[in-house]
């Protein structure tokens, strides 16, 4: 593991992430706030570490969120770890010098799948992965495959957006094919859940999470795979509910309209 210049405090479904080097595929499935980014970042200066010189990629879904979310990740991490570095704002490569060996890490948009087509590479790391389309998903697991990578892995990170896309599919989808993948040692799936990060500040969860409703914070607080939900119908009960076809005979063919 890339050694620390100063020791910093980890979780313990940070540390699960981390120390799965053997897994072709980890993922962490999280509430808001539950230190995604952080993990993801150190994770990122490990793996480019014990790959060294081969390249490792981190995604974030759009460039505004590479310059809001991944370029302060990695600088405050590394200022803590007491790594110099320096962002390479035209390139979006974060370069960082660790333990005698200088890191070059892109750190692109995953927007476009045509976009991330490149050479092979040695691990890859794609943040908010619910928010990425499948086929960039699809097109980033193809190019980890770099023949002398000695820890070849891809990970991703996110809340759930939904039971549907990679994101759940790789997660939860099939439940055979994740028993499989489980038994054979490819892949890890890491929980967690808003409250697990004791690091958060006071307050954090009613402040950002108050308003949600039960349903929404099962998503975004308990971290929880959960089936979308309309807001229009909400006043649906068994009064007002059509329970015959009866009014059809009467009235002639229904007509129906949908509003998105």
């Amino acid at each position: 593991m890339t050694p620390d210049r100063r020791r910093l405090e980890w979780l313990p479904h940070q540390m699960r992430v981390l120390e799965a080097r053997r897994r072709r595929l980890v993922m962490l499935v999280s509430g808001l706030g539950g230190g995604k980014t952080r993990i993801g970042c150190r994770w990122a200066i490990d793996r480019a570490w014990a790959n060294h010189p081969i390249p490792v990629y981190c995604f974030e879904p759009t460039y505004p969120m590479v310059r809001r979310v991944l370029r302060p990740g990695f600088q405050e991490l590394c200022d803590e770890m007491g790594l110099p570095h320096r962002w390479m704002a035209g390139e979006h490569i974060m370069r960082i010098d660790v333990a005698g060996r200088r890191l070059m890490i892109p750190c692109l948009s995953a927007s476009n799948s045509d976009h991330v087509k490149g050479p092979n590479i040695a691990a890859a790391w794609i943040d908010e992965a619910g928010q990425v389309d499948d086929a960039s998903i699809k097109q980033i697991r193809a190019r980890v495959r770099h023949p002398g990578a000695s820890v070849r892995q891809m990970l991703l990170t996110g809340t759930p957006e939904g039971m549907r896309g990679a994101f759940y599919d790789l997660a939860e989808g099939d439940a055979a094919t994740i028993a499989k993948r489980k038994a054979e040692g490819t892949l890890e799936v890491v929980r967690a859940r808003t409250g697990d990060n004791p690091f958060l500040p006071p307050g954090y969860v009613d402040q950002e999470l108050g308003d949600l409703d039960p349903h929404e914070r099962e998503q975004y607080e308990l971290g929880l795979f959960v089936p979308p939900r309309g807001r229009v119908y909400g006043g649906w009960s068994e009064e007002n509910k059509l329970d015959s076809l009866d009014v059809f005979e009467q009235h002639g063919a229904p007509f129906m309209a949908c509003d998105f």
